[in-house]
């Protein structure tokens, strides 16, 4: 909840805007008003009293009282209040707590951030000195506003503006004036040219007028009692009666023609009419139509490009000021309902219109956490199945190959059948040199496990054939080769049972012959050996 402060040279005041059209103004406890006196008293206690409970105090003891300090902000001299010294913005600081206090006391709860409106021609030493004092008040968050722009976004919610439509703002307070160009576009106002302002410019100097017109027609006796340099207490609660009743004087004027007061110092009376005091604060008011002027031509615009002319702050009642202003710009200018808190009704609503866009930035924020949220689960989701289908394809694979294998392996075993039997159909076919014949024989009898004529042959085949059988990589090509290299062998032992071996007496080489025969010739010498 944003608090809507307007800090015064003569009063404030603070807001809270419940929606974007209903505000609630901070009411002074004991005023039962909605201004509050920009002023502090020191107590002889040590207390510092602020606003009206200030005010009320300051005839007693003038110099325990200060008010005004608004316009000295920045300066390095200190107030003295009693024997203590006090800062322009420390005394700026406790009102705005003032301001802070009661509207926590007005909503039971305690407000951290608020928008400060400062005058448009504040420079950036004056804003930082705004600032550390609304800190200072206890709040945690501070928006400064320039208090034209804050006017005009309060008079936008009275009336409509038209788009792009140029308003000069005409801000005539209790100490300063200020005027600024501002330019509407869409929900925002943009300041078209560097605001133009005189510090020393408003109600408070129209006082001054009417104190030193009535320093002038007064008593001798009451004239000694108002000079500035009687330091007498007398002689400042002299001065503080008297200035309360120029301020009286003056809004008496804005009602009627003639105004009188009563002077209870030396009871004798005052009275001035409008004209005389018109003529009072026409130079004043001189300067500010000026300022508008150079402000209109600074920003590159004519005066028939001004649309609208705002009088903001109380000094716009007066109604002289409007007059002036009518016949300066040729047109008739619009005063806001309660002119001087439009600024802090402004601020309220500006206040509420950035929490309303935090509410709903951080609602969209969470919204958007949401959909990222859900984003992630889906894209968790998503990695998971696909994850998973990468499993159930690698397991599917597997399996394939693994059925891809076994069929192999059948058609390998089936192709290694085909093949045995192939082989041995053609063990039976071969015949190879001249023991072909017996090879082939000895074959046919070892796979077909017939019996062969020699018992050792026999013997032998069966011992070769139950090894081959026992071997786990039997294969056709092994069998013919091994039914090849056993009927070599078969063979060879029968020729070495059926023959003798013979050795020549020339070559002494040895070869062999059958037993039967009884002459031969050697093979390599062919020298003829009788064998008889």
């Amino acid at each position: 909840m944003y608090l809507g402060i307007d800090f015064g040279t003569c009063y404030s005041s603070a807001a809270i805007a419940l929606n974007g059209k209903k505000t609630q103004l901070v009411r002074e406890p004991l005023k039962h008003g909605y201004s509050f006196p920009s002023c502090v008293y020191f107590t002889e206690q040590g207390d510092l009293l602020v606003g009206q409970a200030a005010e009320n105090q300051h005839i007693l003891h003038p110099e325990r009282y200060r008010a005004g300090f608004k316009r000295d902000l920045g300066s390095p001299e200190p107030y003295i209040l009693g024997n203590q010294p006090f800062l322009p913005e420390e005394l700026v600081a406790a009102v705005i707590s003032k301001l802070k206090n009661q509207a926590d006391e007005m909503v039971k709860d305690s407000i951290t951030e608020a928008v400060i409106t400062v005058p448009a021609t504040y420079r950036v030493n004056k804003r930082k000195l705004m600032e550390k004092a609304g800190k200072a008040a206890g709040f945690k968050e501070i928006r400064l506003l320039e208090e034209p722009v804050t006017a005009a976004i309060y008079y936008a919610q009275q009336y409509e503006l038209g788009e792009e439509e140029i308003i000069l703002v005409y801000d005539l307070g209790a100490g300063t004036f200020d005027a600024t160009l501002l330019q509407k576009q869409g929900a925002n106002y943009q300041i078209l040219a560097a605001p133009v302002g005189l510090s020393h410019c408003g109600g408070m100097d129209f006082d001054r007028e009417i104190y030193q017109d009535l320093l002038e027609h007064c008593s001798e006796s009451l004239r000694e009692r108002l000079d500035a340099h009687n330091r007498s207490k007398e002689a400042f609660q002299a001065r503080a009666i008297v200035a309360d009743l120029c301020r009286t004087l003056k809004h008496q004027l804005s009602e009627a023609q003639t105004g009188e007061i009563l002077i209870p110092v030396t009871m004798e009376s005052y009275a001035l009419n409008r004209q005389d005091f018109n003529q009072m604060i026409a130079p004043l008011v001189e300067e500010t139509l000026e300022s508008c002027h150079q402000l209109v031509k600074n920003a590159g615009i004519n005066w028939e490009q001004v649309d609208q002319v705002l009088l903001v702050g109380g000094s716009c009642r007066i109604p002289y000021v409007k007059e002036a202003v009518e016949k300066a710009f040729k047109q008739p200018p619009l005063l806001v309902d309660d002119p001087e808190l439009a600024v802090c009704l402004g601020a309220a609503i500006d206040g509420f219109k950035k929490e309303e866009l935090e509410r709903e930035k951080a609602e969209f924020n969470l919204r958007e956490k949401a959909v990222e949220e859900e984003l992630q689960r889906l894209e968790r989701e998503r990695l998971e199945a696909e994850k998973q289908a990468r499993i159930e394809a690698e397991r599917q694979q597997k399996e394939r190959e693994k059925l891809e294998a076994e069929r192999q392996a059948r058609v390998e075993a089936e192709r290694q059948q085909k093949e045995r039997e192939t082989n041995v159909q053609s063990l039976q076919m071969v015949v190879e040199h001249r023991d072909g014949r017996v090879c082939a024989r000895i074959a046919n009898e070892l796979l077909q496990l017939k019996q062969p004529s020699n018992p050792q042959i026999k013997l032998e085949a069966e011992q070769k054939y139950q090894e081959q059988k026992d071997d786990s990589i039997f294969s056709a090509q092994n069998l013919i080769k091994g039914a090849f290299g056993l009927g070599k062998t078969l063979a060879k032992t029968l020729a070495e049972s059926q023959t003798k071996k013979v050795s020549c007496p020339r070559c002494f080489k040895s070869f062999r012959v059958g037993k039967s025969v009884m002459n031969c010739s050697c093979k390599y010498c062919k020298t003829n050996i009788p064998l008889c």
